[in-house]
């Protein structure tokens, strides 16, 4: 997999409709929403199909991966073989935030 960088005096921003979030929680369960979407849990055996109906449907599709720095390893690597398998060339990823855990315990 090819990694590319922006510089680090870059900005890139995204609007709203076009940010997947995807959320990977310590137990590995992965909460999804788009722009200010409540999030909905998702199925790992989910997650291919609808990464791909996702990137097909919006070109302009950036794919934020947030996981829990407690989650297990393999669950990140897991999740960035399916975003290759989908074919997503646009992500980017960050590390779970408090604000992001209390933003899916809204939904629990």
């Amino acid at each position: 997999m090819e990694i590319n960088l922006p510089p680090k005096d870059v900005q890139v921003e995204v609007a709203e409709n076009n940010l997947l979030t995807l959320r990977i929680m310590e137990d590995g369960s992965i909460y999804w929403n788009v722009g200010i979407e409540r999030p909905q849990k998702i199925a790992f055996s989910e997650l291919r199909a609808f990464l791909q109906e996702k990137s097909s449907s919006n070109a302009k599709l950036v794919t934020l991966i947030k996981i829990d720095r407690k989650a297990k390893y393999h669950n990140m690597v897991d999740i960035l073989d399916e975003i290759q398998l989908a074919s997503v060339i646009r992500f980017s990823l960050a590390p779970l935030l408090e604000e992001d855990i209390k933003e899916v315990e809204k939904v629990l």
